[in-house]
């Protein structure tokens, strides 16, 4: 008979400081993500490329976190969240490193495959930490919570990129960037644990199960609607936010780098408040946020 036994407290200081270390990295993925946002103009410039074809940047890297996630969840039920943290740190920081280097479209390309392949191990992996470390009434706020405060990556690479790209330069800030990366991979190793009990052993998951699994939770009408409505809502936002609305701000309206920046900026900073919002309602009204789903 397995004995589960409990070895550190769920909901508690150390479960805060495991969510902390967790969340750090999650924000400097969505960093390394919309990095581009702003890098866009300097972008066409120092790879010689068309509007179409910096486009396939962002476009690429997100299809590679988007075809990772089934994988990812296969991995994060072997190996636990901790290992998957620290191979998500280590690719991107590796492919943030090659990206301040690349001086060719192919190479940044294959560092931006880097970038999406690391960035998407990692929220699935601090919400597996919450899920373990934290009380099933703290869980609701605590999810979140998580997204909201990734995107303060976001903001981290409008203004603050944007300033290190027009005094540093392309190459220096990037690798400076991906330097963040290093600190994050020791804070990860000292101080993150798959869950609060002695036997920290994961799960084996066989393909016949996990397709059985896929089909179940693909057939609740709910995991649908709450699919398509988190791709709609988002959809033009993201766009915007990462893709197009820098160089548009810039180029088209004519604006200053630093007022365009500080839009981007003004966008996030809603998405976290009224996220929050929403949060502590889903938190205080369970059965009312369930039931319009």
């Amino acid at each position: 008979m397995l004995v589960v036994v409990q070895v550190h407290d769920i909901g508690r200081r150390r479960a805060w400081v495991i969510w902390l270390v967790a969340i750090s990295v999650y924000v400097l993925g969505v960093f390394h993500r919309s990095s581009l946002g702003v890098a866009g103009l300097i972008a066409t410039e120092r790879f010689d490329i068309s509007a179409s074809e910096l486009a396939s940047f962002t476009v690429l890297q997100l299809l590679v976190y988007a075809g990772m996630q089934i994988p990812n969840g296969i991995l994060l039920d072997r190996f636990g969240p901790r290992a998957m943290l620290i191979a998500g740190t280590i690719l991107m920081t590796a492919g943030q490193f090659a990206f301040a280097f690349a001086d060719n479209y192919p190479a940044a390309l294959g560092a931006r495959v880097l970038l999406g392949a690391g960035d998407a191990v990692v929220f699935t992996s601090v919400l597996r930490l919450v899920a373990a470390w934290f009380l099933v009434k703290q869980a609701p706020f605590l999810v979140q919570l998580t997204g909201q405060v990734g995107q303060l990556g976001a903001i981290a690479a409008a203004a603050p990129l944007t300033f290190a790209l027009q005094h540093f330069g392309w190459t220096k800030s990037f690798a400076g960037a991906s330097s963040l990366g290093f600190f994050l991979l020791i804070l990860v190793l000292v101080f993150v644990k798959n869950s609060p009990y002695r036997d920290e052993s994961t799960a084996k998951v066989k393909m016949l199960v996990l397709l059985r699994s896929v089909r179940v939770i693909w057939g609740n009408p709910g995991t649908r609607l709450g699919m398509w409505s988190h791709f709609t809502a988002q959809f033009s936002m993201t766009t915007f936010t990462m893709l197009w609305g820098y160089p548009f701000l810039v180029s088209g309206e004519g604006l200053s780098p630093g007022v365009a920046s500080s839009i981007l900026m003004a966008m996030t900073a809603w998405v976290i408040v009224s996220g929050l919002v929403l949060a502590k309602l889903t938190t205080m009204f369970p059965s009312t946020a369930r039931g319009s789903w």
